[in-house]
């Protein structure tokens, strides 16, 4: 269903889109030549990191607030939109943002704060604090997903390149993204929530395993 939703709205774009400066060249559909870029490297290694965690708390927010006991299991969904509404606003203000003070300048401090907002989660105890939590999450995780790419452009030596080395790029941190989630999956199968709440631990496996 998600994939047929992705198609129909890509068609419209793709029906009205069109390249405003062709490449003098033929793009080259792999350019090994990248790899030799240092700067390139630390900028998919980078991204390579910071997706293949970003996606956790979009995950398993929902089964944590469960497992609080502040929400019930039909509400708890709602919770991801919340956080994914926050992630609207986060593709929106710092892209305007960084117009005016620099794309680095400002997917810096988002990736920073992304980090220490998934850990901010271990502190909430209430809905409203995870709601809060997870909306700031999204705002800076947003801005996280819509600067990275265009970093790309920065750091390509021209034009012809943008395409290719985007695609290298992406490719690669899509192994991230993929096996990013499954990880913290297994590490809760097997820990649960015990290692983020000690006083409520035994409660809370007791409860998973039953």
């Amino acid at each position: 269903m998600v994939a047929f939703i992705i198609l129909g709205t890509l068609c419209v774009p793709l029906a009205v889109m069109k390249v405003r400066v062709l490449s003098p060249q033929r793009r080259k559909f792999v350019g090994f030549s990248a790899w030799k870029d240092p700067a390139y490297n630390f900028y998919v290694l980078g991204n390579f990191i910071a997706f293949m965690g970003a996606w956790t708390p979009f995950y398993y927010v929902g089964l944590y607030a469960l497992d609080l006991g502040v929400t019930l299991a039909d509400t708890a969904f709602y919770i991801l939109c919340v956080i994914t509404a926050g992630s609207v606003f986060g593709r929106l203000g710092p892209n305007y943002l960084s117009a005016r003070i620099g794309m680095y300048n400002v997917l810096l401090p988002c990736t920073i704060l992304t980090g220490i907002l998934a850990f901010c989660f271990i502190r909430t105890r209430s809905l409203w604090s995870i709601i809060l939590t997870g909306v700031l999450y999204g705002v800076v995780s947003g801005a996280l997903v819509s600067i990275a790419p265009t970093i790309c452009l920065q750091i390509s030596p021209n034009r012809a390149l943008i395409g290719t080395r985007m695609g290298m790029a992406f490719a690669t941190v899509s192994i991230g993204v993929l096996i990013g989630t499954p990880i913290a999956g297994n590490l809760l199968d097997a820990h649960w929530f015990r290692l983020l709440l000690p006083s409520l631990g035994p409660v809370l496996l007791s409860e998973h395993s039953s």
